[in-house]
């Protein structure tokens, strides 16, 4: 078997890392795990104004990174009373537009600019234990 990169995406608040750190323990760290990369790099580009050069040369690089590793993206996702409750369970500040648009963003990322793409897995973590995410994440897994 081929050593498998997965790469945890998702808005801040997710769930992501939390699901990724459980993940690793879980499976005794058979996976590389990266907490975000190209995804994550071209959907916050326009809000931290990186520029469409920026956006431009990451995209490059994430096809060129597809093509040669393959990884699979794990994209972590949850309904935005879950994404506030996070934020304020970690007494952080949040801007409620932003974690719709971040949504958004990360959604039409996953749907459109991933579609062709079938190294892919999206979780909901709503409403569910990081356990029974990790669960989750094993049993699509085992589909790719």
């Amino acid at each position: 078997m081929i050593h498998q990169i997965l790469i945890f995406e998702g808005q801040d608040g997710s769930g992501k890392t939390t699901i990724k750190k459980a993940f690793s323990k879980t499976t005794n760290e058979k996976y590389t795990c990266i907490d975000r990369m190209y995804p994550s790099d071209i959907i916050y580009a326009n809000k931290y104004v990186r520029g469409k050069e920026f956006i431009v040369q990451k995209i490059k690089e994430m096809k060129s990174f597809n093509v040669s590793i393959q990884p699979i993206y794990i994209f972590i996702y949850s309904e935005v009373s879950s994404t506030v409750e996070t934020f304020e369970d970690r007494k952080e500040a949040y801007d409620l537009k932003d974690i719709i648009d971040d949504k958004l963003r990360f959604n039409d990322f996953y749907n459109v600019s991933l579609s062709s793409y079938d190294r892919k897995i999206k979780i909901n973590r709503t409403n569910k234990t990081v356990d029974e995410c990790v669960k989750e994440l094993i049993k699509e897994l085992k589909k790719i």
